[in-house]
Order: structure tokens, then C-alpha cells, then sequence
């Protein structure tokens, strides 16, 4: 590959460049191979035939997300909260003068207002509860996603608000249950339930990609198609939409690809695209390579791609709440590997009560639970 890297350079570029009246460029044989090395590795990963290296933190699928979203939003915390409905007037209130003193209206931003009025009109000595606050933060979400740039904003400015207001309640208007607490876990749902639900999309982006170049060239322009799908997020905030601004530049540099994807790609169409004729018609000397060397090239080159968009993916499934209690409470273990006395067992407790809030699953809350018999035994035993 590194070869094939600094031959295209050479034979291709640089005459190019000199024509336009640019200088050839000579870098390095040596920096080429240990690029190119990563960039093979990286492509190969998802090939090898020998079972990867278990990671220290398995990726959650979005099906264990959603489960954990749905978990948290019928928690006790949530569903217990009650409050007195004019705590929730006074947050109306209070975010419509705000809004106001940001030069927002019931005028540029008719159905924000109209959202927030409405809710001062609970029936005399009905309580509000947490999944009363869910369902408005709901609907503010679908008014922060419309097309009307003020209306966005505002109601984007209500939820930001509203999010501030659910753990502040006055303890004198609380009914039943913890706001705090209840706060906690409709962050995490929400957390859940947007990674997956992006993580979602992304998968849906790439499997449209492969879908698209198996029916039009047997797969074989699958970086292709990828790389349009990855450029719609970087050129169109509607598309970014969800994405944290690292994801998006990840997206930006999947679109782009490296310099050596760049000249792989261009080097196996060269060799490969019509059994080599690329490099009749150009005049370019192919080596002797064969047109299946063209065809390796690409495919690698696709493998690559591939690899990367499967990985975003999984960073954006690995920004859920629920992976961070699963990496917190492994390390939270390690440390009581490590060091095993009091505080580290305390640890351990705390890192798995929390991963217990986030899953769904009754087996593995059994087994956390035998685990922290386990080790406080063993602590009281030495």
C-alpha cells in the first residue's frame, strides 16, 4: 500500500503539479509506510479472522439503551415525584419573562407561549408529576426541532430552563417523592434514548450506503457512498442535528478521508477501474500490476471507510449514560482489585447501584447483587 501511496505521488500528482507550476513533493518513504501501516491496521481490524481483544467496556447496542431509557422514565423517582401545580405556574411565569427580556413574545414565538400558558391551567387540587414534566419536555423538543429559527430558540430556551427547574423545586411544594432524585433519572433517560436513537440513525446512513453500491456497482463504491452520507453532516446543521460537535468532525474527516485513503482510492480506480485501463489512457506505466491489485486497493480502501463509520457509531453509543455507569463501575472494580480496603468497597457500591439504575434487565441486576455480597463477605472475613 505504501508503495502503491508514493507511486501515485510520484507518477501522478507531481507531473500534475508541475504542469500547473507547482513543485513536486518527495516525502518521505518511511513516513509514508507507518502511515499507511495505521491506516492498514485500521482496515484489517474488522477482518481478521482471530476474535478481537475484548474491550474493557462493551459498547451497549440501542437495543439495551432504549431499554434502559425506558427503565428510567417508569422509575420510582419519576413516576413517584408529585408536586403542587403552582410551582409549575411559577416556572411558566418566570421563563415567559425571561424569554421576554430576550426579545421573545407570544408574537415571534406563538406556540412556545402558547405551550407555557397552557400549563398554568391545571384543574384546582390536581398534582403534577414527573411524567407531566416529560411530556412537556417532549413537546417543547418538538417545537425546538421546527423550521422557524425563532421558535426554535425560544422553546430551546424554555427546555434549558425547564431542565434547571425540575431539581430546584421548593421542598414546600413537593407532595411526594424527590425532585433531584427524579431529575437524575429523566437526565439519564433522555441521555439513553437520544444516543441510541442517533446511533440509530448513523446505522441506518451506512446500511443505505452499502444498499446503494451493491445495487448500482456490486459494492465496490461503498467509501463512495458512505463518504456522501457522512458529508450531508457536515455541510447541513438539519442533518447534525443530535450530534455532539466532535462527532460531527468526525463525520467531516470520514467525508474528506486521509491522504493515504485519498491516494489508496484513487490509486486502486487507477489500477482496477476497467481492468487497469485507467492507466492506458493516461499513459501512466502500471508496474506490471494486475487489474486485481486495482480491485484490492479499493476494496481496502472501502474496508476503511467502513471501519470508520462503524466506530462513530459506537462513539456516539458510548456517550449514553448507561456506558458511562458500566466504564464507572469498572473502574470502580479495578480500583478494589487494586487496593482492596473500605473506601475502594464503597466505591464499587455506589458504581454498581447506579449501573443498576440503568439497566432493565433482572439477571444482571442479580448478578451485581451477588458480586457486592461477594466482595463485602470477603471484606469481612480478612
Amino acid at each position: 500500500m505504501a508503495d502503491a501511496v508514493q507511486g501515485f505521488g510520484e507518477n501522478v500528482v507531481n507531473p500534475i503539479s508541475e504542469k500547473m507550476g507547482g513543485q513536486a513533493q518527495h516525502p518521505d518513504p518511511n513516513a509514508v509506510y507507518e502511515t499507511a501501516k495505521g491506516d492498514v491496521d485500521l482496515a484489517l481490524s474488522g477482518a481478521r479472522a482471530a476474535a478481537p481483544r475484548a474491550p474493557a467496556v462493551a459498547t451497549p447496542t440501542i437495543q439495551e439503551l432504549k431499554a434502559a431509557s425506558n427503565a428510567a422514565y417508569s422509575s420510582p423517582e419519576v413516576v413517584g415525584l408529585e408536586f403542587k401545580p403552582g410551582a409549575l405556574k411559577g416556572y411558566s411565569d418566570r421563563t415567559q419573562i425571561a424569554l421576554n427580556s430576550e426579545g421573545f413574545d407570544d408574537i415571534v414565538a406563538p406556540k412556545t407561549f402558547a405551550l407555557l400558558q397552557r400549563v398554568q391551567n391545571f384543574p384546582q387540587g390536581a398534582t403534577v408529576t414527573g411524567q407531566n414534566v416529560n411530556s412537556l419536555r417532549k413537546t417543547l423538543g418538538k417545537l425546538a426541532g421546527s423550521t422557524d429559527p425563532t421558535e426554535k430558540a425560544a422553546a430551546t430556551f424554555a427546555i434549558d430552563h425547564l431542565d434547571d427547574f425540575v431539581p430546584k423545586i421548593p421542598r414546600t411544594d413537593i407532595l411526594k417523592g424527590d425532585a433531584a432524585a427524579a431529575s437524575a433519572r429523566l437526565e439519564e433517560a433522555r441521555g439513553n434514548w437520544a444516543a441510541a436513537k442517533q446511533a440509530e440513525k448513523m446505522d441506518k446512513r451506512i446500511a443505505k450506503a452499502e444498499m446503494q453500491a451493491d445495487v448500482s456497482n456490486s459494492g465496490m463504491n461503498v467509501e463512495n457512498r458512505i463518504r456522501s452520507q457522512m458529508g450531508k453532516i457536515a455541510i447541513d446543521e438539519r442533518e447534525a442535528r443530535g450530534l455532539t460537535p466532535s462527532e460531527v468532525a468526525d463525520a467531516r474527516k470520514i467525508a474528506e478521508g486521509s491522504k493515504t485513503q485519498n491516494a489508496l482510492r484513487a490509486t486502486g480506480n487507477l489500477l482496477g477501474g476497467g481492468g487497469g485501463l485507467g492507466a492506458v489512457v493516461t499513459g501512466i506505466p502500471s508496474g506490471g500490476l494486475a487489474p486485481a491489485a486495482g480491485f484490492a486497493l479499493k476494496l481496502l480502501s472501502n474496508r476503511m471507510t467502513l471501519k470508520q463509520a462503524e466506530r462513530l457509531s459506537e462513539a456516539i453509543r458510548m456517550r449514553a449514560p448507561l456506558a458511562s455507569s458500566t466504564e464507572k463501575f469498572g473502574q470502580a472494580f479495578a480500583n478494589y482489585q487494586a487496593n482492596s480496603n473500605p473506601r475502594t468497597l464503597s466505591g464499587v457500591a455506589v458504581a454498581a447501584r447506579n449501573l443498576s439504575n440503568n439497566i432493565n434487565e433482572p439477571n444482571m441486576k442479580a448478578s451485581i447483587a451477588n458480586l457486592l455480597r461477594d466482595l463485602q463477605s470477603t471484606r469481612q472475613g480478612e
